[in-house]
Order: structure tokens, then sequence, then C-alpha cells
């Protein structure tokens, strides 16, 4: 009984032992990694140049290098999600292999894990700069698996990458391959999931290459069709057969080529239609009602629309959309403006049923559809005021409704022509107010007048933000007075905002040092301030007269914030939300400051107040970029540095 218990308690100490062994491996590795220890192997640098193979001393170095540390690193890195150091520690090792010219093994499960793992939440939404190299990344660590180990899993993210990048040649080279090596071990079809098929489907559908959908989707056929073996009985199917998605791939085929194929999409939906399983989709009828579209065929296209109903399906907003699209192409307006009544109807009473499918009404972009045709197909004036009413009361407008609104309307002499409705002219100074035309702005507002329109709060907001743009503050003062004293309105918030960063705005760029917070103090007053924005321009207007007025003196932040009521606002009373850009005018003055060789005044306590500021923003989640950070850690050595 007693050996039995010396032998286990060995064989404990001895699993102990082992765990303990491979522990400090990998805390040597990660010691090593991050230049800690006394590990003798080559640091990882960040520097992102490339090491020099022709150094002696790197030579020797590499040489005599066991890279199984790193390998080991690199495994833990992949086990615990650390993307840094697993990215450090294997761009280390294909240069260390390049050094000794010697090619890198690496075991194929670990192989697996990483392409998982530098794939994952990888999206098209990254841009193509950052999926450049991914792919890049991805196509390294593939290399390193023997042909025999490679899986469906580690093809799928290559194949989705090449597609997002519609690197074309290389994903039809590597289909090619999957087929050529079916053939090899004498299969019909490559051993793929149902949704990788839809993978190779979707690219060639959207490439609108016909042959290579059909011959992909034929082998999908295959792969999910019983095979009547010897015994009588049927095999069963390596995959899941094809789909509505796969069919939508396949009829998209045909759409996407030059030109479009509409027979032979219409022949695989009626085979759809016959077979019923699965039945045609709403994606489906949408795409081939497009189609119907394009080529003018508007017999196909409501016939496509009207089936709908009896295949107990419902047309969403998409469909809508696209049937106006094609009429306005044509320029039918009467066609088009019907369905859009038809889309209000129903979107109507679908959305009053909870037993139907909700569906959203239109949109501004249908809206600016319809009065892009108008301009382009000579729509009348009639047409294009009804729909600028109808935008206004529901949707509302932008600049493409007002450049096309503009286009209907024929200038006649110095009357626009627009309706004489105050909307109507609030599009139109709008627009001329984007492109800082104040000319033309005079002029829209002075036939505005002429033509009895009162300007709203609205149309002053639009001429006080041309103003901004535009630093006119001789305009910006007329039209403040037009709004107080000839219409009666007082000013608002978003007003004082637009007149006060106007005013900090100019005297910023102004070459000579005026006063400007007597300026903003005439129209903010001492009103109760509850706009961030408006907060900060009065807080910058107190440092710029300081600059400008005090500029031989000690430079007082703290006088100069409970001048502002600094803490009030930000902290006790919580009545405007804190940003960065208050901060940012913080740090500016100081720098202002010490580089026009003015003293701070309790330095120690405006280094307090600036850290206060900074944390109540990283406590609020609001992000601080590298450069204000940068600027933080320059003011604080220069003010722990400070004398006075």
């Amino acid at each position: 009984m007693l050996c039995f218990r010396l032998m286990a308690r060995l064989s404990q100490s001895a699993a102990t032992a082992a765990n303990a062994q491979l522990r400090a491996k990998q805390v040597a590795a990660v010691r090593m990694f991050s230049g800690v220890g006394e590990v003798a192997v080559p640091h990882i640098s960040r520097s992102k140049r490339s090491l020099k193979p022709t150094m002696p001393l790197r030579q020797a170095e590499a040489s005599s290098f066991d890279d199984s540390q790193l390998k080991i690193t690199l495994a833990y890195a992949v086990e615990n999600g650390n993307r840094f150091v697993a990215l450090k520690a294997f761009n280390q090792l294909l240069k260390l292999c390049a050094i000794e010219e010697r090619k890198l093994t690496i075991e194929p499960e670990l192989v697996h894990k990483m392409i998982a793992f530098f794939t994952l939440n990888v999206s098209e939404e990254l841009g193509r700069a950052a999926l450049m190299d991914t792919l890049e990344l991805v196509e390294k660590t593939f290399s390193l698996l023997p042909a025999h180990e490679v899986t469906e899993s580690d093809l799928k993210p290559l194949l989705q990458l090449l597609e997002w990048l519609n690197y074309s040649e290389k994903f039809q080279g590597i289909w090619t391959h999957l087929v050529e090596a079916a053939k090899e071990k004498n299969r019909e079809f490559p051993q793929l999931s149902l949704e990788t098929y839809n993978l190779v489907l979707h690219y060639f559908g959207q490439c609108g290459l016909v042959e290579e959908t059909n011959e992909a989707f034929d082998l999908l056929v295959k792969a999910s069709t019983p095979v009547e073996l010897a015994n009588g009985e049927f095999s069963t199917p390596f995959t899941q057969p094809p789909n509505d998605v796969s069919y939508l791939n396949l009829i998209s085929s045909h759409i996407s080529c030059s030109p479009p194929d509409l027979n032979g999409a219409l022949a695989h939906f009626e085979k759809m239609a016959i077979k019923g399983d699965p039945s045609p989709t709403v994606p489906i009828f949408n795409t081939l009602i497009q189609a119907a579209g394009r080529v003018k065929d508007f017999e196909t296209a409501n016939l496509l629309f009207d089936t709908l109903e009896s295949a107990g399906l419902y047309p969403n907003h998409f469909t809508y959309n696209i049937l106006i699209n094609a009429y306005a192409k044509v320029g039918d307006f009467d066609k088009a403006a019907k369905i859009l009544d038809e889309w209000n109807n129903e979107a109507l009473e679908r959305n009053s049923d909870y037993q139907k499918p909700k569906l959203s009404p239109p949109t501004r972009v249908t809206f600016n559809t319809l009065m892009t045709m108008c301009a382009r197909f000579g729509g009348s004036e009639e047409e294009a005021e009804a729909l600028l009413k109808s935008m206004v009361q529901t949707v509302g407008v932008n600049q493409i409704t007002a450049t096309a609104y503009m286009d209907v309307f024929k200038r006649k002499g110095e009357e626009l022509g627009v309706p004489k409705f105050t909307e109507g002219y609030n599009v139109l100074l709008s627009c001329f107010g984007y492109v800082r035309n104040m000319e033309r702005m005079d002029q829209v507002y002075t036939e505005m007048i002429n033509n009895n329109c009162r300007p709203s709060p609205v149309t002053f907001r639009i001429l006080l933000m041309a103003c901004r743009a535009t630093l006119d503050l001789h305009r910006m003062e007329f039209w403040v007075a037009e709004l107080e004293t000839k219409f009666r309105y007082e000013l608002d918030e978003r007003m004082m905002e637009l007149i006060a960063e106007t005013l900090v705005r100019e005297a910023k760029l102004s070459p000579d040092r005026k006063a400007v917070l007597p300026a903003v103090s005439k129209y903010v007053g001492q009103r109760n301030i509850h706009s961030t924005r408006l907060f900060n321009a009065v807080l910058e207007a107190h440092f710029l007269d300081d600059m400008a007025l005090n500029s031989g003196k000690p430079l007082d932040i703290l006088a100069i914030l409970q001048v502002n009521r600094f803490s009030d606002h930000l902290y006790r009373k919580r009545k405007v939300q804190p940003s960065v850009y208050a901060l940012r005018i913080l740090l500016d003055a100081v720098e202002r400051g010490l580089s026009r060789s003015r003293e701070v005044v309790n330095p120690r306590g405006t280094l307090e107040e600036f850290l206060r500021l900074y944390v109540f923003l990283a406590d609020k989640k609001i992000e601080i970029d590298d450069v204000l950070h940068a600027q933080m850690e320059r003011v604080k050595v220069q003010l722990s540095q400070s004398k006075k």
C-alpha cells in the first residue's frame, strides 16, 4: 500500500514539474518578447523597418537561435486572444527564417487556429487598406499548411477576403484548383458546405460570370443529391440542397452580365417556381423587377409585381423604389407618382394591421428621384411644387432637393420663379449657403420679403450658418437686426452658437488684436447656457481677450475659469455636456501664454484643473485622440517646470 502511495506521489510530482517547466517556457518567451529577463535571444523590435540580414551580429544571433520560444509565444498569444503579440511573434519568425534562408514550419493545428484568429471580426467595413493587410497575413499563414491539411475552415476566410477585395484572378484560381483537386481524388464535386458554395456563387453572380456560376451551381446540386448505391439504398448527401440565396446568386449572374440576360434569369425563376423548394423570395422578385426596368420591359416588371400577392409575399420598400426608379429613368412621371401613392396607402394599411409585415413609407431618396426626374424631363412647376410641399411636411429636404428644384424653375430676370411660400425659399437659401454664394442669398431674401413671405426662425438659422462659414460680420449684424427688430423673434441658443462662433473665428484669424468678449456678450448677455458649443465659444472668447489685453501680465487660468463659471456649468449644475474642445482651448491657452514668456499663476492648481477635466471626460467615455493626449503631456511638463 505504501508503494502505491509513493508511486502516485512520484507521478504527481513529475506532472507538476512538467507543468512548471512548460509554464516557465511560456513566461520566458513572453519576457523575451517584452525585453524582460535574461533570455539570450534577439528582442522583437517595435520598429516597422525590416531587419538587415547583412549585419554580422544579426547573422550570428539568428544562426544560434532556437525559434521554439517564439513559437510558444505565438501559440500562447493566439490562445489568449492577444493579436499584437501574435503578429509580432509571427513576423519575427518569418524574418528570422528569411535571414537563415530556411522555411518556417509550424504545426498544422496551430496554423488552423492562426487563420481563424487573424480573420476574427474582420468585415468589409474595415476599409480596403486593412483588408489588404489581413489578406497578406492570411496568405502567409495559409502557405504554411501542407496541401492535405487544408480544410474548408481555412479556405472560407481566404475566399471571403478575395471577394471583398474583388481579386478575380486569385478567387477563380482557388476555385479552379478545388475543382481539379476533387477530380484527382475521383470526386464529382468539391466537398464544401452550402455556405461556402453560396459564397462562390455570390462572387461569380455579382461579377456577371454566367458560365462559372452555372458550373458552381451544378456542382452544388451534385453535392446535395443522394446517389443510389449497389444495395439499392441511397447515400447521404454531402451538403444541403440549394436554398433561396443560391438561386438568387444564380439569377443575379444573368442580370449582372452586359447586356442583362432577362430571359436566362426568368428561366431559372420558372424552374424555381415549379419546383417550389425553395420558393421565390421577395429579393428574387426585386432583382427580376429591377432587371426588367433596366431593359425597359415594364410589362414583365408589372407582371412580376402583381405576382407577389399570389405567391403569398408582400412587396417591401425596395420593390417600390425599384419601380419608381425604373419609371423615373424614362420620364414617366404619372406612373412613378401612381406607384408612390400606392406605396403610401399600402404603408398606412400594413402598419395599422399587426398581422401583416410592416412597410417603411417613402423616404427622401424616393422624393428626390421624382424631383430630379422633373428637372431632367421638363416636369411642370406645379408637379415640383407639390413634391416640395409634400417633402417639407414629411421627410424634409436636402441639397439634392434644392438643386433639382431650382432646375425645374427657369430663371426669368430678377425673379427666381420659386413658389411663394417660406419653405421653398428656405430650400434655395440652404443651397446657396452650402456653396457660400452670399450675393444670391441676398437676392433670395429680398424676393422673399417682396413677395410677403415671412421668414421663419429656420430662415435666420440658415442665413447665420452661411455667415459663420464666410465670417461675414456685416451680413450677420444685418440679419440679426432684421430678426429682432423687424420680425420680433428672439435669439434662440442655436442662433447664439452661430453668432458667437462667427465672432470668435473672425477674431482668431484677424491680424489685429482686439477684444471679442464684449461683442459676444452683446448677444449672449446673462442668459443661462445649456449648449456645449455656445459654452466653448464664450470660454474661448475669454482667453482671446486675455491674450489681447493682458499680454504682459501673468496668465491666470483659474481666474478666467472662475469668471466663466466653468466648474458650475460642467461639474456642479451639469448644465453643459463636457467636450474635448474645452480641454483643447485650455491647453492652447497655456502653450500660447508660455510661448510668449508669460508666467502661469498657480501652475499646480492649473494642472489639477486640467487633470480634473481630463478624468471627467474619460469617465463620460468621451474619446481623447492621440494628438490631444500628447499636448496634455507637453503642458504637464511645462507647468511642472513653471516657476510661479
